[in-house]
C-alpha cells in the first residue's frame, strides 16, 4: 500500500471537488462580479463628511485606484432653489442628503411594455438622467474594463466585440423603513444590452443587500456601512437574464447609480492587474481557501495543472506579451482566485505528442554532426539542414545554423520552463503548432510539436500554509 499522502481518498476528493468547481464556472460562476473603490483622502475622516477638501484620484499598489468625492446635482422641485447639490460621502443628517431624497419621485418597474407603480413590490425613489448629473466615471475607476473582461467571454459573442459601453440610467434611493425591490429580471433596452452595473454611493445604511441569481447559483452584495468604516464606492455587475432583488433597507438610505451595459468593440488586458475586481468575491476563492486549510490536501506541497478553457495565441512573441493579462472568463477567474491567495501562478505551454518523453530521455545528449542527406528531385534545395542527436536515431530537428542550441533539451526548454510532477485538475490538450522538425525512418517526414496553455499553481506544504494563514 502506498504511503504517498497525495493518493489518499481525502486528497483525491479535494481535487475532484476543485475540478467540478472550475468546470462549473463556465456556466454559473461568471454571471456577476463586484468590487470597491476607496474615496481618496477619506481614511482620516471620523464620519462621512468634509468631502470637498479631498484630493483627486490616485493609484496605489497592485493598480488599486481611488476616486475623488462624488458630486450629484439635480433639478430641485423647490422654486426658490432650482439646483440641488450633494457631495458623497454623506453623513446621515446631511442637509444635502435629505434634499436629494425629497427630490426623488416614486420608482416604477417594467412589466411587458408597461411601467408599473406598486410599492408592495418595489418601494424606492428615482431620478431620471434628464433630472441629474454626476462627476463619477466608472471608466476612470477601471470598473468597466474589469466587467468587460470578466463577463463578455461567457456570452459567446464574436472576438471582435470585446468592449463594453456603460450608459447611466437612473439614480435610485432605497430608504428605511421598507425600501426594497422584490425578485425580478431587467428588460434589455436594445439587442446589444447584456447586463447592468449598480454603483452604491457612500452613505450610511443597513440592509438593502443585492441578491443576484443565475441557474441555481446565488451571489450576495451587501453594501451596508457605518461611520466606523472608511467610505468607498461599492459596485456589482451582472447579466440581464439574472434574477435579482434588493432586500429591505432597515436604516438609512441606500443610494445607487444604475448603468445599462452594451457590448462594443474593444480588447481587455485586466487579468492580474485589475484594481477594481475583488477576487475574494469569486466562488472559486472560497473553494481554494477551504482546500488550502485541509491537512490532507498536498501535505508536502506540490503543483496543480489547470488547462485553459479558452484558446490563446501563444507561439509568437507578440501574442505571449499580452499573457496572462489577456486571460478571460473562467481562466481569469482561476488566475485571480489563486493569486489572491498569494500563490505562485504561472501560465505555460504544455507540449504534446510525446515530445516531452524524448526531451527527458535525451536530457544529457550531445549533438552529433551528420552530412546533409541527399534528395533527388526538383525540391532538393528546399530540404532543411539537419543535425542528429546521439541515441535518437529516428528524430532529426530543423535547426538554425546561427543558433546556440547544443542539446535537444535546449530546444524544448526554449518553448518555456519545464515543470514535472504536475497534478492535473483539468488536463490539457496540445492544439497549436509550436515547433516543426524532420523525422525519418525509412522516409523523411515533417512532424510538428503541438502545445496548449495551462495554468500551473505551486502549492506550499501544509505547515507553510498554516504559517502564512
Amino acid at each position: 500500500m502506498s504511503n504517498d499522502p497525495t493518493n489518499s481518498e481525502t486528497h483525491n476528493e479535494i481535487i475532484h471537488q476543485l475540478r467540478l468547481c472550475i468546470l462549473e464556472q463556465k456556466a454559473i460562476a461568471t454571471f456577476a462580479c463586484g468590487g470597491n473603490i476607496p474615496i481618496a483622502g477619506s481614511s482620516d475622516s471620523s464620519e462621512f463628511g468634509d468631502a470637498t477638501s479631498r484630493s483627486s484620484a490616485t493609484v496605489s499598489s497592485r493598480d488599486k485606484v481611488s476616486t475623488e468625492p462624488v458630486a450629484i446635482r439635480w433639478d430641485s422641485p423647490n422654486p426658490g432653489k432650482p439646483i440641488g447639490k450633494a457631495i458623497f460621502p454623506l453623513s446621515t443628517g446631511d442637509a444635502g442628503l435629505l434634499q436629494l431624497v425629497s427630490a426623488c419621485t416614486p420608482a416604477t418597474f417594467g412589466r411587458g411594455n408597461e411601467d408599473i407603480l406598486d410599492e408592495t413590490y418595489r418601494k424606492a425613489g428615482k431620478l431620471d438622467t434628464t433630472a441629474f448629473s454626476t462627476n463619477f466615471c466608472p471608466y476612470a475607476c477601471g470598473i468597466i474594463d474589469s466587467v468587460a473582461q470578466f463577463l463578455l467571454p461567457s456570452i459567446g459573442i464574436a472576438p471582435l466585440w470585446r468592449g463594453l459601453r456603460a450608459e447611466i440610467y437612473k439614480l435610485n434611493v432605497y430608504s428605511s423603513p421598507a425600501g426594497r425591490f422584490k425578485p425580478h429580471m431587467d428588460t434589455p433596452r436594445s439587442e446589444k444590452q447584456i447586463g447592468s452595473l449598480v454603483v452604491c454611493l457612500p452613505c450610511i445604511h443597513k440592509g438593502g443587500a443585492l441578491q443576484v441569481r443565475h441557474k441555481g447559483a446565488n451571489q450576495t452584495f451587501d453594501w451596508s456601512s457605518d461611520k466606523s468604516e472608511a467610505p468607498d464606492i461599492k459596485w456589482a455587475a451582472f447579466y440581464s437574464d439574472c434574477e435579482h432583488e434588493v432586500e429591505e433597507v432597515v436604516s438609512g438610505h441606500r443610494i445607487t447609480l444604475t448603468y445599462n451595459l452594451f457590448v462594443e468593440r474593444g480588447p481587455g488586458l485586466q487579468a492580474g492587474h485589475s484594481g477594481a475586481l475583488d477576487a475574494k468575491q469569486l466562488p472559486l476563492y472560497q473553494i481554494i481557501s477551504q482546500m488550502l486549510h485541509q491537512q490532507d490536501f498536498m501535505p508536502k506541497g506540490g503543483r496543480l495543472g489547470i488547462a485553459c478553457s479558452h484558446k490563446y495565441a501563444h507561439t509568437h512573441q507578440q501574442s505571449i506579451e499580452v499573457l496572462p493579462s489577456a486571460l478571460k472568463g473562467v481562466d481569469m477567474a482561476v488566475f485571480e482566485a489563486f493569486q489572491a491567495h498569494e500563490l505562485d501562478v504561472s501560465l505555460l505551454p504544455v507540449v504534446g505528442g510525446g515530445i516531452f518523453e524524448i526531451w527527458r530521455n535525451d536530457l544529457n545528449s550531445d549533438w552529433e554532426d551528420e552530412p546533409e542527406r541527399s534528395h533527388q528531385g526538383d525540391d532538393s534545395e528546399n530540404l532543411p539542414n539537419t543535425m542528429r542527436l546521439k541515441r535518437l536515431e529516428k528524430c532529426l530537428l530543423r535547426f538554425d545554423p546561427q543558433s546556440d542550441y547544443e542539446t535537444f533539451a535546449d530546444i524544448v526548454e526554449d518553448l518555456g520552463p519545464v515543470k514535472e510532477h504536475v497534478e492535473w485538475v483539468v488536463k490539457a490538450r496540445a492544439e497549436e503548432v509550436a515547433m516543426a522538425y524532420a523525422a525519418y525512418g525509412n522516409n523523411v517526414s515533417l512532424e510538428a510539436v503541438y502545445t496548449s496553455l495551462a495554468l500551473f499553481v505551486d502549492v506550499p506544504a501544509f505547515v507553510e500554509r498554516q504559517l502564512s494563514a
